[in-house]
Parts: structure tokens; C-alpha cells; sequence
């Protein structure tokens, strides 16, 4: 029974541990796509800042126009705003990016045999479990057998000591 409970755990920690793998991968796809909206917008936000500021023309235009100031203003933040988001996701640039969905890409190659793994481990504690369940269940009916056959010996000893009373008879 202690090697089946030993067992048992061992099975049961493979299997977290199996489908921790697969949360793992699930979340670092999920970064990485918020991160890719991040850097799309900083990259998108990036262009409109160089071209403004690359451009004397845009440039004396932020002198007169309020419009355009706000726009470049908005521009700027926005392309912070990506920037620090960005770096919470965990990612620096473009190549960062790009070499963290090549490591996924690696990753989800492993998805199917963590599947398999996890498959064949379920069985494994199913089968364990209902052989675990199985002892148990024998142990209690030993005990319940025990128990029913010490009563029954103690009750034919006490069966001889207990007549009925059948003091005098009155006819």
C-alpha cells in the first residue's frame, strides 16, 4: 500500500508538472501577442515622431499649428506608453520579438508530447487510484469481517449466560 501511495504522488506531481508545461507555453504566447500590439503601435507611433522630426517642413509646422504640436505630442506618449509596455511583456524591439516567437515556435513543438505525456499519466492515476481505492475498500471489509465475527463469538458465549428468566410457572 505505501509503494502504491509513493507511486501515486510521484504520477500525480508528473502531471502537474506536465500540465504546468502547457500553462507556461499558453502564457508566453499570450505576452508575446500583447507584446506584438505594443510594438506595432510603438513602431507605428516611432514613424510618425521621425518623420516629423526628420522633415523641416513638419518641424516649422509645429511652431504654428496647435493640430499638428498636439499630434507629435500625442505621438511621443503614445510611442512611450508602447515602449514601457513593451518592456513589461518582457520584450526590447522588433529582433527580441522576434527571436522570443522562434523560442514559442520550439516550445509548441513540444505541446503534443506534453498532450501524450499527460494522457498516459491520467490513465496511470486512474488505474492507480482505483487499485489504491480497491485496497481500501478491502481493508475496510476485513475490518467490518473481523469486527462481525468477533461479535458473533463473544455473542454464542454470552447466548449460554443469558437464558431467559423462567422463574415459576403459574397454571
Amino acid at each position: 500500500m505505501r509503494l502504491s501511495r509513493k507511486r501515486y504522488i510521484t504520477v500525480k506531481k508528473k502531471f502537474k508538472g506536465s500540465h504546468g508545461e502547457l500553462d507556461r507555453v499558453n502564457q508566453h504566447r499570450s505576452r508575446l501577442h500583447r507584446a506584438e500590439g505594443y510594438l506595432k503601435k510603438y513602431e507605428k507611433h516611432h514613424a510618425v515622431v521621425e518623420k516629423i522630426e526628420n522633415n523641416p517642413f513638419s518641424k516649422g509646422k509645429l511652431l504654428v499649428s496647435k493640430s499638428a504640436k498636439q499630434e507629435y505630442e500625442q505621438a511621443i506618449s503614445t510611442r512611450e506608453n508602447s515602449q514601457d509596455s513593451m518592456k513589461k511583456e518582457g520584450v526590447s524591439g522588433r529582433k527580441d520579438l522576434e527571436k522570443q516567437f522562434h523560442t514559442l515556435g520550439e516550445m509548441k513543438a513540444r505541446v503534443p508530447a506534453f498532450k501524450d505525456q499527460i494522457r498516459s499519466q491520467e490513465k496511470g492515476l486512474g488505474l492507480l487510484e482505483g487499485i489504491m481505492n480497491g485496497v481500501e475498500q478491502a481493508g475496510r471489509d476485513m475490518q467490518l469481517e473481523q469486527s462481525l465475527h468477533q461479535q458473533q463469538v463473544k455473542g454464542k458465549g454470552k447466548d449460554k449466560s443469558r437464558q431467559p428468566y423462567q422463574g415459576m410457572d403459574r397454571e
